[in-house]
């Protein structure tokens, strides 16, 4: 009974001792995942074993602070973002991005995009990026109106007749005339006339014959 107690003891300790060698040789690291702070012990060697503790696999698009196979040591900050997929439409032309930027204005200064003041844009500079948004830029262009007589130069993004008279909003009266055709193209340096015509009625008087 005396030996049994004794290496019963024994292994009580050899386990209490594991348990505390186990818990005191962890990595005290901290995950920054998806802007949220998350304190982690862990025995991982590397930055991809404590990922994948955590469920994680990055893809290629996503940002990871440190390399995959770094060793991984006490007391770092590590940070995963996941990267989203939007489409960037400008002038009519679709691209599709991946980004890891949390912005609209993040994102077009990443793809070179300058959006000047007379341009159109979809959303709000400001606006957080997320998945399968659509973002649009319509550049403008600079032509010009006359207008019964009177000539200005003008900004537009608009690519048709119809379109630039709704966005200047210019209105046509019931005899009124447009040159080109509402349903013609435009673009840069284009003119467009708007011929005014007024109603005249005239009024004869006939002489009374006596």
């Amino acid at each position: 009974k005396n030996v049994f107690m004794i290496l019963l003891s024994v292994i009580v300790l050899g386990l209490v001792s594991g348990f505390i060698v186990f818990e005191t040789t962890k990595a005290s690291v901290t995950l920054v995942l998806d802007g949220e702070k998350k304190p982690v012990e862990t025995h991982a060697d590397t930055i991809e074993e404590l990922l994948q503790e955590e469920q994680i696999k990055p893809t290629t698009h996503d940002y990871v602070s440190h390399d995959l196979t770094a060793e991984l040591t006490s007391g770092e900050v590590i940070e995963w973002k996941p990267a989203v997929q939007v489409t960037l439409t400008i002038n009519g032309e679709n691209k599709k991005v991946w980004t890891t930027r949390d912005t609209v204005d993040e994102l077009l200064e990443d793809e070179n995009v300058k959006v000047s003041e007379h341009d159109q844009l979809s959303a709000s500079r400001d606006d957080k990026l997320k998945e399968d948004m659509n973002i649009t830029v319509d550049e403008a262009f600079q032509m010009t109106v006359n207008d019964g007589g009177k000539q200005t130069n003008v900004w537009t993004t608009s690519t048709t007749v119809a379109g630039f008279l709704e966005q200047q909003n210019i209105q046509l009266g019931e005899l009124d005339r447009v040159e080109p055709e509402k349903d013609s193209n435009v673009k840069e340096n284009s003119e467009i006339k708007v011929i005014r015509v007024e109603k005249v009625t005239d009024v004869v008087e006939e002489a009374n014959n006596k």
